[in-house]
């Protein structure tokens, strides 16, 4: 019974013999090419994309074993529960307050020390780290001008990408994971997929340093910011720059966009946020308050309910965290473009800023005191510090936080990343 079609065993049979030669097996190579009748358009000229696919099966393999284990836990959980006629009746006057404690229970995290992971093997500062939102994998660039793949799950380094001259300054996934974009103080944009950690495309536009990039959440344009002061949207699929958005007067550090797309933040040296009409490419409002330069912001996983008006004003009343030279981070709705809290607590930098797993209460920064810091920041208090999360005396640099797993990345001035566990 034949499994594979014609066009999928010629691409099977190419990969092989892309392997074999890679390996230095010649004459076995020649022998299979000449027995399978392998034409010459279809040999591979990637040797390594046999043990790439390998790698992918079995990480698909390790998922598929995590979520049936997880299954029959949860199976098991159910069978042991069997609620008494009393426990039903009970249930039917109790749901509001059960759902009550759920919900707040939900979004309560805490952050455990000391870190799951260490990973090191960049030989420059760590600049940006970014989780895969599909697979239990995550990327880090470096001021070596690479990018590393490493397995969250077991701290151990994949592979090296390698196509930039200067600083990796910022990363991110599209969507579903197919593809990384990088940028750079090489001046240009890079798209790599993920299944070949193949450069697709190369973006120019920029006359100075890259430091932040975004893809929009259905991935077809990316957002970048740069030190030549604008703020640039690229579309995904033709490499081709479609707005320029000019507005700050100095080096924009970071941008940020809403999950509904309607709004792009950016950050910068001049010591303001901008946020832009993603669809009109308008600048709607300049917020202002920090006293230094603007070093990073995320934006709200959801619209944020105002308590004064009970209401996320239509879909936009997203939250934007900012963190800053001036050593504070400021929490902004843009609902109102009202500053809504400061948290002090950092004696130098705030580098990076995330909002928790799936919550718009609880905030992580990194800073160069060394720590890392979990906020509510609607108590307005620090709830768990890190000190020396990285060791005496390396500066944090960027944090994450991973879509699929209870898991916090950290990323330092040693070239060094941390994996650390969250509940």
């Amino acid at each position: 019974m034949a499994f594979l079609t014609p066009k999928q065993r010629e691409s099977l049979h190419g990969a092989i013999a892309g392997y074999l030669m890679g390996q230095g097996f010649t004459n076995s190579r020649d022998a299979f090419v000449a027995e399978c009748g392998l034409p010459k358009e279809a040999q591979q000229e990637d040797k390594t994309l046999l043990e790439k696919k390998w790698i992918s099966i079995l990480r698909l393999q390790k998922k598929v074993l995590d979520l049936e284990a997880q299954v029959a836990q949860q199976q098991q959980q159910l069978a042991q529960y069997q609620p008494t006629p009393t426990e039903s009746a009970s249930d039917e006057s109790t749901s509001a307050s059960i759902s009550t404690r759920r919900t707040t229970d939900s979004s309560e995290i805490t952050l455990t020390s000391p870190a799951k992971f260490s990973m090191t093997g960049h030989r420059g500062n760590i600049t940006s780290i970014k989780f895969h939102p599909k697979f239990s994998i995550i990327a880090s660039g470096s001021e070596d001008g690479t990018i590393r793949i490493w397995d969250c799950e077991t701290g151990e380094f994949e592979r090296t990408i390698k196509g930039h001259t200067q600083t990796v300054y910022a990363l991110d996934f599209n969507a579903n994971g197919n593809l990384l974009v990088s940028c750079s103080g090489d001046l240009t944009i890079k798209l790599w997929d993920m299944q070949t950690y193949m450069c697709q495309k190369t973006l120019h536009g920029h006359d100075h340093t890259i430091s932040s990039v975004k893809f929009t959440p259905n991935g077809d344009h990316i957002v970048t910011g740069s030190r030549d002061t604008s703020v640039k949207v690229w579309d995904t699929a033709t490499g081709y720059c479609t707005t320029t958005l000019y507005g700050h007067t100095e080096w924009v550090r970071a941008v940020a966009i809403t999950p509904d797309a309607a709004l792009i933040i950016s950050a910068s040296a001049d010591r303001t946020l901008k946020v832009w009409n993603f669809q009109k490419g308008t600048c709607v409002a300049t917020l202002e308050g920090h006293s230094h330069v603007i070093e990073c912001i995320a934006v709200s996983p959801k619209p944020h309910t105002l308590k004064s008006t009970g209401s996320s004003e239509g879909g936009s009343g997203y939250l934007v965290v900012s963190g800053s030279r001036d050593n504070t981070i400021k929490v902004w709705s843009l609902a109102t473009m009202d500053c809504l809290t400061t948290l002090s607590g950092h004696d130098n930098w705030v580098r990076g800023v995330i909002f928790g797993h799936h919550s718009n209460t609880y905030i992580l920064s990194g800073s160069d005191d060394r720590s890392i810091k979990l906020w509510n920041w609607e108590q307005g208090n620090c709830v768990k510090t890190i000190e020396d999360a990285h060791g005496h005396p390396h500066f944090i640099s960027c944090l994450d936080v991973c879509p699929i797993k209870p898991l916090i990345a950290s990323g330092a001035m040693d070239g060094s990343l941390k994996i650390w566990s969250a509940n």
